[in-house]
């Protein structure tokens, strides 16, 4: 059985429950020096003067010394797997989206109205032409997400404004023929559509060279 730290001869005697005269033998018989009840014994030599003793016959130790366990629970925090930080909702990214999702909305959905428009007022001719200018608005909303594109974009937005001015026209003879409410009022109106899908698209633009 072996030691696990420093002991007087008393010490072992009263820890182990070995006798004194036993104690005083084997000092006697296996180590230099003369027994001593005071004498401070090594490790070693604890271990050599308990060496043959029966484990029925030892005690357990009535006090111990505490035991650190300051490095045992460091050791097992480390050993703890680093939990990831949890992603938090990022509200600037969201509005981000959302706005561009609403500019598309306004964009392309006042593109398609001029098509509808067209297509009411000429038939087939109007179909194509009305076409013709849903894919220019779809052109210069795409154009306004290339940040590189500076010239392009800006000289597409432009045009598309032109589009817009046009798109008064049809807008108004088309609404006049299904509405009851006055020409000033059916004018404001259109004049306000078209208003309102330039400006989204000069927004979303204008947000994505920023």
């Amino acid at each position: 059985m072996s030691a696990q730290h420093n002991m007087t001869g008393r010490e072992i005697c009263a820890v182990y429950g070995m006798k004194e005269d036993t104690a005083r033998q084997r000092n006697n018989t296996r180590l230099t020096g003369k027994w001593s009840l005071n004498r401070v014994y090594s490790d070693s030599e604890i271990s050599i003067l308990l060496e043959g003793k029966p484990k029925s016959e030892a005690k357990k130790e009535a006090k111990r010394l505490p035991i650190k366990t300051e490095n045992k629970t460091e050791k097992q925090e480390e050993k703890k797997p680093k939990s990831e930080p949890k992603k938090r909702f990022d509200i600037a990214k969201f509005r981000t989206g959302l706005v561009d999702v609403l500019c598309a909305i306004a964009v392309i959905g006042h593109g398609f109205l001029v098509w509808f428009d067209c297509w009411e007022l000429w038939g087939k001719a109007g179909f194509i032409g009305g076409g013709l200018a849903f894919v220019i608005i779809l052109i210069a909303f795409t154009l306004a997400t290339d940040s590189t594109k500076n010239r392009t974009s800006e000289n597409a937005m432009w045009f598309v404004f032109l589009v817009d001015l046009a798109a008064w026209k049809v807008h108004f003879d088309t609404f006049i023929r299904f509405s009851n409410v006055g020409e000033i009022v059916t004018g404001c109106l259109c004049a306000f559509l078209c208003a309102c899908s330039f400006m989204a698209l000069y927004i979303f633009r204008d947000s994505k060279l920023n």
